[in-house]
């Protein structure tokens, strides 16, 4: 159990995010993302014609995870892969229609879930965003030397 008021609320939010990180969610497709897929889907919507080496990298995981995220979205018809015309071994992605209205679905329930935590820290002071800003950085800091 954690004592500290500070560090119980700071896992009381953590819990909620998790939570809304693993809820699946329909973003105007009929289908249901993961957030692992949903960020994929982002990523290469950012990112038209990226090849799986440099979408691994930005979504900072493994190229065989980015594969499996790769092959559901396809599945679901959400993205396509062409060959790229430099080099014909390497496969480049981009979203389809679908996987375009996933994306403005998923910056619309972004923007239903985060905008009222971006007003809430536009009415913080300029010192109290710093000194919060300071403590998380600590905080994230101590639990990657774990």
């Amino acid at each position: 159990m954690i004592d500290s008021p500070l560090l119980q609320l700071i896992n009381k939010a953590h819990r909620e995010l998790t939570r809304l990180e693993q809820e699946p969610r329909d973003y105007g497709t009929g289908r249901l993302f993961y957030g692992s897929e949903i960020h994929t889907l982002v990523c290469i919507g950012e990112n038209p014609h990226i090849n799986l080496t440099t979408l691994a990298g930005k979504l900072e995981v493994s190229k065989s995870a980015a594969s499996k995220f790769v092959k559901k979205l396809m599945a679901a018809e959400c993205i396509e892969k062409t060959k790229s015309p430099d080099n014909a071994k390497d496969v480049l992605f981009h979203a389809t229609a679908k996987g375009n209205r996933a994306i403005r679905g998923h910056r619309a329930f972004q923007e239903r879930t985060f905008g009222p935590l971006q007003r809430i820290e536009a009415r913080l002071s300029p010192t109290d965003a710093e000194t919060i800003s300071r403590f998380l950085d600590d905080l994230s800091n101590e639990l990657r030397r774990i």
